[in-house]
């Protein structure tokens, strides 16, 4: 993939700040700042749904884990953090014991 460069890098760190920070809704407006061709690179994705699942809004996190796995199967995080979603949606069964 890709590197992300200037000035859309910048958008990218003040994003991880302003989540450092707590703030998703400055995470959010950064994250609106990207350029459009760059809104399905995987280090944008994962942002944008560590701000949806501040959110709370794990509709939304399914949808962004899903373009998290199509711009990068390898990558294990659109994996994860789709399991992850779909198990605060309760779309997910217990383990057998058997």
């Amino acid at each position: 993939m890709n590197e992300v460069e200037p000035p859309d890098i910048h958008h990218l760190l003040a994003a991880q700040g302003w989540l450092e920070l707590g703030d998703f809704r400055e995470a959010d407006k950064e994250l609106e700042e990207v350029a459009p061709h760059l809104r399905n690179h995987p280090d944008f994705l994962e942002l944008r749904w560590d701000v949806r699942s501040l959110q709370k809004n794990w509709e939304a996190c399914v949808e962004v884990a899903h373009a998290m796995i199509d711009a990068d199967p390898g990558r294990m995080t659109g994996w994860v953090r789709h399991s992850f979603a779909l198990h605060e949606l309760k779309q997910t069964s217990p383990l057998s014991t058997a």
